[in-house]
């Protein structure tokens, strides 16, 4: 970690239903005003509330989008400390959270996905970088991490717990 570390989570707003394309659950977005390089290192995604009755797989993707007009977020979260012992100055996140697509991006590179799981819906898809193994972003002024779900037969909602510092 090369900073303060930060959460953005998806349980705000309201969540979408999944459908056979993908779902945005969350975005990491670097502002123009001061732009940061982002360094993930931790994501938690699972179904929320009740999932369809037949058995099936959702899955769950991290991806890179690269305009800050893509899509329309239902809502936008501040990213929380993961430190609640308090803090300075620099410890405040420049980053915004959009979370909860009603529209989605255009602009996401999903032929290269940074990462993917695909477990029974009442699995959960976790990944915790080891030493080193951090993925970094560029700090290039409106773009970052999105984090995205889909399933082909189940239409409830999902959730991400992203975990992340900036520099």
């Amino acid at each position: 970690m090369f900073g303060p570390g930060f959460t953005v989570n998806s349980f705000g707003g309201t969540p979408q239903a999944m459908t056979t394309t993908a779902k945005t659950l969350a975005r990491i977005l670097i502002p123009a005003s001061l732009p940061r390089r982002v360094q993930l290192w931790e994501m938690d995604f699972s179904a929320l509330g009740i999932n369809t009755t037949t058995d099936c797989q959702n899955t769950y993707s991290g991806a890179f989008c690269s305009a800050s007009t893509a899509g329309t977020a239902n809502s936008t979260q501040t990213p929380q400390p993961t430190d609640s012992g308090g803090g300075t100055a620099s410890d405040i996140c420049v980053s915004t959270g959009p979370i909860n697509y009603t529209a989605e991006p255009t602009t996401v590179t999903s032929a290269f996905p940074f990462f993917t799981r695909s477990p029974n819906q009442r699995g959960t898809a976790f990944w915790q970088a080891s030493p080193g193994g951090d993925i970094k972003f560029p700090g290039t002024i409106s773009t970052g991490p999105v984090f995205q779900c889909l399933s082909t037969a189940n239409t409830g909602t999902a959730g991400v717990v992203v975990r992340f510092s900036e520099l």
